[in-house]
């Protein structure tokens, strides 16, 4: 069975820099993990994350 991979991309909306990271699940700790990476990279507070709503980015 083949193994199958995600990409998680951020844009910076002010300067457009994109960060990613593959992930092999589709998971809200994947993305959680994500988000912190995030704020360790780019060295700014996070005000909004802006999602397609899938199942990854929000927890009902």
């Amino acid at each position: 069975m083949d193994k199958k991979y995600y990409q998680i991309t951020a844009i910076y909306e002010y300067s457009r820099k994109r960060i990613l990271e593959i992930v092999d699940e589709k998971r809200v700790t994947n993305t959680r993990r994500f988000i912190e990476i995030l704020k360790e990279k780019m060295d700014l507070k996070i005000n909004t994350v802006q999602t397609k709503n899938g199942d990854e980015f929000v927890n009902n």
